[in-house]
């Protein structure tokens, strides 16, 4: 088997989930260790080594920057950004987004339009 770096690796697991945000399904850490054909226990140690936080924190924070790309860049609405990131209905989407965020996504906006307005 072919040995890659923890930065090649790391790297691949953010276009996995690049490419699977927004397909209908809740990505977990298990579709993500899966797909790169490593163990959970090697993809938790890549995600510290590189971020310093566990895999499952990359893939939550890859989850609040997609549903910030639909609400902000696609005009998607609520419902529909809560079904394409796997979420079961809008309340647990935004129960989600509040306790990783701290706020919910309309106030996550106002809090930062003047950033997203910049670019």
């Amino acid at each position: 088997m072919k040995s890659y770096s923890k930065e090649i690796i790391y790297a691949r697991m953010l276009e996995y989930l690049a490419e699977n945000l927004g397909n209908y399904h809740r990505i977990t850490v298990r579709d993500v260790h899966t797909a790169l054909k490593i163990s959970r226990v090697y993809l938790h140690m890549i995600c510290k080594s590189n971020k310093g936080v566990s895999a499952r924190r990359v893939i939550n924070a890859a989850i609040i920057q997609k549903a910030i790309e639909f609400y902000y860049l696609d005009s998607i609405e609520l419902k529909l950004i809560a079904d394409k990131l796997g979420f079961s209905d809008v309340v647990s989407f935004y129960h989600f987004f509040k306790r990783i965020a701290g706020c919910n996504l309309m106030n996550y906006m106002d809090q930062h339009e003047n950033i997203i307005n910049a670019k």
